[in-house]
């Protein structure tokens, strides 16, 4: 009897151990196997040059990606060629099938994007920086920039060059005494189309002031910028914030305002007097 109660033992301890091996080489259905980010650009299709048609403003890029399953998002901005002019902030890509955003057939790696050039962009290179997001890493790290295509953009439009106006600027001013002063431009190929305001800046004796930026002139700011005392960003109305100094020289300081658009066309000139005391 003891001997039979000993063999059952041992029976159940070998089946036990025979159960408990087979378990380990069993992967538990609460384990992610980690995914691996494995995507590859292999095209960018962009044109180089885009003409503005009424019937046709409608840009369409794509963007073909092997392995896309660790993919959750594509994305671009376009910008002007120096990063001055943000014309998108983001254009999204897909993969649907859906031709109102220029995609072809759905699900078969390429991903494409429809967007508008208006005939209100200034004329000039621009450039697409394109974004790939994986589904993988965090948050942080998910984001790469995968190309840059530069492209030349013609807004067909007849150039016309800026118009200066209302210029604010007090006939006579301290030294020390902080001021600020303003002019207004238009362009009736868009306020985008400008590319600099500014200002010349010449002594009592006629010498001209370097401002020693490489430019020989100042250039005045609609970007909102309190340091420029400029009240509200993009409202066509350019500001500087200036003072002269204590040793600065009397007598009769003149400004020679001026605007150029990006195709290189001049305004009207403005000069007005300022008395320094």
């Amino acid at each position: 009897m003891n001997l039979f109660k000993r063999k059952i033992s041992f029976v159940f301890a070998v089946t036990s151990l025979l159960f408990f091996s087979i378990s380990c080489d069993k992967i538990p259905s609460n384990v992610v196997l980690p995914k691996l980010v494995d995507y590859r650009i292999t095209q960018v299709n962009f044109p180089s040059r885009v003409v503005y048609s009424p019937s046709d403003s409608v840009v369409v890029a794509s963007i073909r990606i092997e392995n896309p399953s660790s993919v959750s998002e594509v994305w671009m901005t376009i910008k002007s060629l120096d990063g001055t002019i943000t014309l998108y902030d983001k254009i999204n890509f897909y993969d649907n099938g859906k031709g109102d955003n220029g995609d072809l057939v759905a699900n078969d790696g390429i991903f494409s994007a429809a967007f508008k050039m208006s005939k209100t962009f200034s004329n000039g290179k621009y450039v697409a920086d394109i974004y790939v997001v994986d589904n993988v890493r965090d948050v942080n790290e998910s984001t790469k920039h995968v190309a840059e295509t530069i492209f030349e953009y013609d807004n067909n439009q007849i150039q016309f060059p800026p118009v200066l106006s209302n210029l604010k600027l007090p006939s006579a001013i301290n030294r020390g005494v902080n001021f600020i002063f303003s002019i207004e431009a238009y362009d009736q190929n868009g306020l985008n189309d400008i590319k600099y305001v500014y200002f010349k800046l010449y002594r009592p004796d006629g010498s001209l002031v370097d401002p020693n930026n490489g430019l020989g002139f100042f250039l005045m700011n609609d970007k909102g910028d309190p340091n420029y005392g400029d009240a509200a960003a993009n409202d066509g109305i350019f500001s500087f914030q200036n003072s002269f100094s204590s040793n600065a020289p009397i007598g009769q300081w003149k400004f020679e305002f001026q605007a150029v658009d990006w195709e290189g066309n001049l305004s009207n000139i403005v000069t007005q007097t300022i008395q320094v005391n």
